[in-house]
Formats: structure tokens, sequence, C-alpha cells
């Protein structure tokens, strides 16, 4: 009888360790999906975050640079703009130039450099009579120079030039 009341206290015993594991298990087994769903979701965010600044610091990096005067190290190029004409050499030299662009018209004006679909231009217009330099590193290749109207996008201007 001794023998039976043991045997009979460690199969007691063990069916509760058994169901104090299971609930135990199912909420160790859910902690661990969440943690795993956590992470994949926390890895994609972080993808998605990585590939958002590497896009803007990149569109950052071809943001042109503004200034009063040309950079010493740049090649300076002289340019003539209003609203209806662009005066810019028809060749200039590759590497980092400084477009140095007066605006003869009496409206307010954008003015860009183009190619290929990548358009580089001043932040804010150029009031009438006003010069502003803009900062573009030119690669070889045909490009476009471009003015508009501020407020007639309709109205535009554009000229091409080689970079040799």
């Amino acid at each position: 009888m001794k023998i039976l009341l043991s045997f009979i206290c460690v199969i007691g015993l063990s069916a509760a360790s058994v169901r104090a594991e299971g609930p135990a298990k199912e909420v160790w087994d859910t902690t661990k999906e969440t943690a795993k769903a956590v992470g994949r979701t926390t890895k994609e965010t972080a993808k998605d975050v990585g590939h958002t600044l590497k896009k803007g610091t990149k569109k950052a990096a071809h943001k042109v640079k503004e200034a009063l005067t040309p950079d010493p190290d740049a090649n300076r190029v002289d340019v003539n703009v209003s609203a209806n004409s662009i005066d810019v050499p028809k060749s200039i030299g590759p590497g980092k130039t400084a477009f140095v662009v007066t605006n003869n018209s009496d409206e307010r004006l954008t003015f860009e450099v183009e190619r290929r679909g990548e358009e580089q231009e001043f932040a804010t217009t150029l009031d009438p009579k006003q010069t502003k330099v803009i900062h573009v590193h030119l690669e070889s290749g045909r490009y476009h120079a471009g003015v508009v109207i501020k407020g007639r996008d309709t109205k535009r201007e554009e000229v091409s030039f080689r970079v040799k």
C-alpha cells in the first residue's frame, strides 16, 4: 500500500508539472513568437529607414549649392538670362563648375541645369537684376540650361551645351 501511495503521489506530481508546464509553455511560445515578430518588424523598419536616409542623402548630395561668389576651385561660367534668352557658352570643361547667373529681366526667373532627367536648380528664384552662383559638378556629355518665368510654367526657354 505504501508503494502504491508513493506511486500515485509521483504520478500526481508529474501530472501537476505537466499541467503547470502546459500554460507556461504556451506563454513562453507566444512570447517567443511575439519577440520574433517584433524583431522582423524592427528589421524591416530599420531597412526602410536606411533606404529613406540613403535616398535623402543622395538627393541632398545632388542638390545645388547656392552662393554669392564662386568657389576658388570651380570653373567659372558667366550666364545671362532673361524671360526669352539664355546666354551660356556652347562648350564647357568638365568638373566643378560655378554658374554665375544674372537675371537681366524685370521678372522673377528660375534657372536650372539638366542632364538625363536630373535637374539642379536654385532653391529660390532669381529676382530681377539679381546675380547668384550655382555650383554643379559636370561630367562629359550634353546638358540643357533652362529658364522659367516664376508663376508661368508654360513659358520656358532652354538651350543646350556640351561638356568636353
